[in-house]
């Protein structure tokens, strides 16, 4: 799975779509040995874990349901404060830069005013 359908997981059930119907409907090309892989933990990259409570061995032979949800794993926490810390600093960035720009506008105004004053005072 790659770092981009992590996120796109990651948000999707942080946003409470956390359905198998979900994650299937917007990932159509995940299979059902992707999902059995949220059963346990088989990796510490997996970002959602089923909220089955079924062993392994049982797991194996079961199938889906529309209706089965997840949860969001340590790992999947951690993508979606990142994520929302970067969506932070861009927030941020796009208000450092409005002020900048103000500052720009207030300072020309601020330069044609002293010019207009040292013209009207010769």
């Amino acid at each position: 799975m790659t770092d981009k359908d992590k996120k796109s997981i990651v948000k999707l059930v942080s946003n409470g779509k956390n359905t198998y119907k979900d994650l299937y409907t917007t990932f159509p090309h995940i299979n059902n040995w992707q999902v059995l892989g949220f059963y346990e933990r088989i990796s510490p990259d997996d970002v959602i874990k089923i909220d089955r409570k079924q062993p392994y061995n049982e797991a194996i032979t079961y199938k889906p349901v529309d209706d089965d949800t997840f949860h969001l794993t340590n790992a999947g926490l951690d993508i979606l404060d990142k994520m929302n810390m970067e969506e932070l600093i861009l927030q941020k960035q796009d208000e450092s830069i409005k002020w900048a720009k103000y500052a720009v506008v207030v300072g020309t105004i601020s330069a044609v005013a002293t010019i207009i004053s040292i013209l009207i005072a010769a």
